[in-house]
């Protein structure tokens, strides 16, 4: 990533109030990302940063943690515009359990995560998603996604909606494929 929620050397973050884009050094840095075969971050960016990103990178760039703003409008969430690029440039979405990422409010349950999957997916992107839960960055969650062994509850509620292939996909396939197309032999 290319800073966190505020501004730094390279871009701005979501929360920083000018909300800008990269700077000239920011976009050397993408530069050399690419040429070094360095995976881009965009879940922390401004949205001018974002894409200012896609247009400076060469390569796909993901968005390990971030869900659908128009799920639920938090500033961290993507828009429509923003996963269709990401699906575009053949990045990834990895749909995180922080509560207030998934739920206006932050009182979420796996229904509500399952919004956030159904959104991505009805936007063309059922390649692109995976998980990015956060669990080490949260101290409340998700009823019933509290930790990696309750993955399981979340699998259970998505088969009900999707093929066995198709959550097998988001749950390792999609990345495993990203990451053996997109990262150096």
């Amino acid at each position: 990533g290319l800073t966190w929620n505020n501004a730094n050397w390279g871009a701005d973050g979501v929360m920083e109030p000018r909300q800008g884009g990269l700077t000239a050094k920011g976009r050397e840095f993408v530069a050399e990302c690419n040429r070094l075969g360095i995976l881009l971050d965009a879940s922390h960016l401004s949205e001018r940063s974002f894409w200012d990103v896609v247009d400076a990178s060469g390569r796909p760039i993901i968005a390990s943690h971030s869900n659908s703003r128009e799920i639920c409008n938090h500033p961290r969430n993507l828009s429509d515009d923003q996963i269709r690029a990401l699906i575009a440039v053949d990045g990834l979405i990895g749909v995180t359990f922080v509560p207030q990422f998934v739920r206006e409010g932050g009182r979420a349950d796996m229904n509500d995560v399952l919004r956030h999957v159904e959104r991505i997916c009805g936007l063309g992107g059922g390649k692109q998603l995976v998980f990015g839960s956060d669990f080490d960055g949260i101290d409340t969650h998700v009823a019933g996604l509290s930790n990696p062994g309750e993955l399981v509850n979340l699998k259970e509620t998505l088969l009900k909606q999707y093929n066995a292939e198709q959550v097998q996909d988001f749950f390792a396939e999609n990345a495993l494929r990203f990451l053996t197309k997109h990262l150096p032999a």
